[in-house]
């Protein structure tokens, strides 16, 4: 009967696209971090740490659509360190995901089902033109100006299906872009320090943290390099504490992800990379995890998550297999493998963005 109960849930959760089966405005983590009782516990553990102030901005923004500039340059930056790093692990884009959202974001802003249908069509169009590009752009080993303008271009459209994903935020103009921005994404690919951001053999670009990424509703950080983990922040002046939040939650995904699968990247520094100060902010994890009390921290986070964000359903077959693990030996599921595959890529786990090398 137990068994039957795990089977039926787990089929249930098969037929989910991407992270999560809710249909609504979820941003998983940095939801976490705005609530009162995870930021009462993160800041017990963060008391000591003072971000980076008064860094020169040495590439002001062109526009105001700094949000959407920002993304599209973790975009470019990802499709340039990957150019650079051949071994580099990625997954399937978020903008990718975004297309089976459309029709409900169009149907939020009012867009007839005419409508609705033109706009997913253009998503895809962008995503088939972006796909063509970058695997172009991956194996030319001197890209010129033009090229690196298009891939902005493109990082800019992807962007707005980003914010499809993430938010259910449409802007039925995903093929246009602002000119003005094109530019700002080249200047600020020109100043990456890439020999800091690169490791010759690690490199995991946008990872999710395996099953934990689905406790969180659907977490994914910018980088891994080696032994660090990195999001990207495109601010322009002071850092604001909840990228510290963030990352301490990352922090906490990272350590469980490796936990439950050993191929996972031991994290011992995060930070941030600010691309407009083209200036890498770092810290020894050490600091953190070895703090009075960090377990019982992580713990109650990790517990909070699952009550709060992760899907109902997955939350029923995780307890399932906890249930199940001191009898059979069984891991979480994600961190198994599936008939007729090879072992589960370690930034992958129970998230269904597929990691691809390419």
């Amino acid at each position: 009967r137990h068994h039957a109960r795990l089977v039926v849930c787990l089929a249930a959760t098969r037929s989910f696209e991407y992270h999560s089966s809710f249909e609504d405005d979820s941003m998983s983590v940095k939801t976490l971090i705005a609530t009162q009782d995870v930021r009462e516990h993160f800041e017990r553990l963060l008391r000591a740490v003072t971000l980076p102030r008064k860094l020169v901005l040495r590439v002001p923004p062109r526009t105001t659509n700094f949000g959407l500039v920002g993304t599209a340059f973790d975009y470019a930056l990802r499709f340039e360190l990957q150019r650079r790093n051949p071994h580099a692990i990625v997954k399937e884009w978020a903008a990718e995901a975004a297309i089976d959202r459309v029709p409900k974001a169009a149907e939020r802003l009012g867009l007839s089902t005419r409508g609705s249908r033109k706009v997913q069509k253009l998503a895809q169009d962008v995503v088939t033109n972006a796909r063509a590009f970058v695997a172009a752009h991956l194996v030319n080993t001197t890209p010129a100006a033009s090229d690196l303008a298009t891939l902005a271009t493109h990082s800019l459209r992807l962007a707005k299906l980003d914010n499809v994903y993430r938010a259910y935020r449409l802007d039925p103009a995903i093929d246009e872009v602002d000119h003005e921005d094109v530019p700002d994404v080249v200047d600020l690919l020109a100043i990456v320090p890439y020999e800091l951001l690169s490791h010759p053999t690690i490199m995991l670009l946008n990872p999710t943290f395996g099953t934990y990424s689905d406790v969180t509703g659907g977490a994914d950080a910018d980088l891994i390099t080696g032994d660090l983990l990195l999001d990207f922040k495109s601010t322009m002046t002071v850092v604001k504490r909840e990228a510290l939040l963030q990352l301490l939650a990352y922090l906490m995904l990272s350590r469980r992800a490796q936990a439950e699968d050993q191929a996972f990247p031991k994290i011992h520094r995060f930070g941030l990379y600010l691309s407009r100060q083209a200036h890498l902010w770092t810290m020894d994890a050490e600091s953190i995890t070895s703090q009075p009390g960090y377990s019982e921290v992580e713990d109650w986070f990790i517990q909070y998550a699952a009550d709060t964000q992760m899907d109902p359903d997955l939350r029923e077959l995780r307890e399932l297999e906890r249930e199940d693990a001191p009898r059979a030996g069984n891991k979480l599921i994600g961190s198994q493998r599936q008939p007729g595959r090879g072992r589960t890529n370690p930034a992958r786990g129970g998230s269904k963005r597929r990691q691809r090398k390419v």
